[in-house]
């Protein structure tokens, strides 16, 4: 299995439904189905997960883990996900550039 991700092969847009946010880390809910999972990035995590400390890089925002998108169209099960696609995850970045800069 390729751990090159192809996120316009996915079943759902690799966006956040909060905020819109494209072409960033987003994180799911833990052990939901996929036709149930919601994609959100960092700030809209942190506002559902209700954190009150910053975010400081870990794998996970209280019940939400990455979403590490695999091959067949579903995520990958926590801490399951090989190098390559872990690596895939991490090199995004967490801010999408198009709304800082607005």
């Amino acid at each position: 299995m390729s751990t090159i991700v192809d996120i316009t092969k996915l079943p759902m847009a690799y966006r956040c439904i909060g905020c819109d946010a494209e072409g960033v880390k987003l994180w799911r809910s833990y052990n939901l189905l996929l036709d149930d999972q919601t994609l959100k990035c960092r700030a809209c995590s942190e506002v559902e997960q209700r954190v009150v400390r910053p975010y400081v890089g870990g794998d996970s925002i209280g019940w939400r883990i990455p979403a590490i998108p695999e091959d067949s169209g579903d995520f990958w099960l926590h801490k399951s996900a090989p190098d390559g696609a872990i690596a895939w995850w991490r090199a995004l970045p967490e801010v999408d550039a198009r709304k800082e800069s607005s």
